[in-house]
């Protein structure tokens, strides 16, 4: 069985980063991975995306590409970004998203519309029946002063989900202080919440 995730979000917000801490933690348990990053306007607050797919066979051969229906679970740093990958979800993808829309600087600029919080989360619903919403950054600033946490609590959020235990657990031996902290909090904010 391969198992598929996609983090996504906006330059800036740490996707690249969260993403190495996964594909470390899957090479680590013993898979075999395969992936690819979008770096697309990375420094203009543009699209960044990562997609990881990992199996235990080693003989399984599979492309970078997360087939249509085929993933596992979504993070996305940024409410619109995730709905990039929309064909690729199904009713069993995990989706944690953040409530955040940060409206590209040409539609800005133009003045032309975007869609609202209220858009994605009718869209995620048509997509999955397990969508998880938070304020990611306000919950990293309350707690832990600093905004940039707020990818560590999104992945920790997806990773506490069932089926990721082992590289949840991985990534814990590679954080330490307010890292692991936060990556602790998020593993917790859906028992708590929902």
């Amino acid at each position: 069985m391969i198992k598929n995730i996609i983090i996504t979000g906006i330059g800036g917000q740490g996707v690249i980063h969260i993403a190495s801490l996964l594909r470390k933690a899957v090479l680590y348990n013993g898979y075999s991975l395969k992936g690819c990053d979008n770096r697309g306007g990375a420094q203009r607050l543009g699209h960044v995306s990562a997609t990881i797919r990992y199996t235990k066979d080693p003989n399984r051969i599979f492309a970078s590409e997360i087939p249509p229906e085929s993933a596992n679970l979504l993070i996305s740093l940024e409410a619109t970004e995730g709905l990039r990958f929309f064909p690729t979800l199904s009713k069993k993808t995990e989706i944690v998203i953040s409530n955040r829309i940060f409206i590209p600087t040409n539609q800005r600029r133009k003045r032309l519309p975007y869609l609202l919080l209220s858009d994605c989360e009718k869209a995620y619903k048509i997509a999955s029946e397990h969508i998880y919403f938070f304020d990611f950054i306000k919950l990293a600033t309350q707690n832990f002063g600093e905004s940039i946490l707020s990818n560590l609590l999104a992945l920790g959020t997806g990773l506490s989900r069932p089926g990721f235990e082992d590289v949840s657990k991985s990534i814990e031996t590679f954080l330490n202080g307010k890292f692991l902290e936060a990556f602790f909090f998020g593993k917790g904010l859906i028992e708590r919440t929902y």
